[in-house]
């Protein structure tokens, strides 16, 4: 059996919002029946973060619909709900990235030379507001600066914590932080060099990837996917 079918998931995830449809039931016997036949896994995954439109109950008696049609599903329920850190986690370092990015393309006008010092206020909050769609003042524009364009050396020091990450991963798993080799690892291959390095010799040393914004999308979009 090849590792695709051993490693195939389905997902039925349906809204505690009212008993399940026809439409909703067709959807679930699908699922089913493809991860089945795939010799895969079957999980149901709640929907229940709108909180304003749950029916109290409804949860309970969609899985008992579920089991009564023989959908038997792998392993607990999963609560989105009960998810909500990781995806406020993951919707503020995606906030971060997005003004960072931002700041450093205004900055860039700001020291560029090529857009008049009075149109920087408006340009500051037409890239800041449409990078993170809150609404930014003209007053900040050269409040909101740093000097020597540190927005940019920010964004490297991301991709390179990124990229470490998955690193500690591959070498000491998703728990690397509580591995007792990863201590001496990071000791031995990172803090003892100090400062010599610039972050892409200290990245291609330890066996990370060219430092790139890869790592950093993924790590974001593992979190709202969690």
């Amino acid at each position: 059996m090849s590792e695709a079918r051993r490693s195939y998931v389905g997902r039925f995830a349906p809204s505690p919002t009212g008993s399940l449809h026809l439409g909703s039931l067709v959807a679930a016997v699908a699922s089913y029946l493809d991860a089945r036949a795939a010799s895969g896994t079957w999980v149901v995954r709640m929907e229940d973060l709108d909180r304003e439109r749950e029916v109290a109950g409804c949860a309970v008696q969609q899985l008992r619909t579920l089991e009564a049609f023989g959908l038997h599903w792998d392993g607990p329920v999963e609560y989105q709900s009960a998810r909500s850190a990781h995806y406020r986690a993951a919707f503020e370092e995606l906030q971060f990235l997005r003004r960072y990015c931002a700041k450093l393309l205004y900055e860039l006008r700001v020291y560029g030379g090529d857009v008049p010092w009075s149109s920087l206020p408006d340009a500051y909050v037409d890239i800041l507001s449409n990078a993170t769609t809150f609404r930014y003042r003209t007053a900040d524009a050269f409040v909101d600066v740093d000097p020597r364009f540190y927005s940019a050396r920010y964004l490297r020091a991301w991709q390179l914590q990124a990229g470490l990450r998955e690193v500690l991963v591959e070498r000491f798993d998703g728990d690397w932080y509580r591995n007792p080799r990863t201590g001496p690892f990071m000791e031995r291959e990172l803090f003892g060099e100090g400062q010599r390095e610039l972050a892409s010799e200290l990245a291609e040393r330890v066996g990370a990837k060219p430092l790139s914004f890869d790592p950093v999308i993924r790590a974001i979009e593992a979190g709202f996917s969690a």
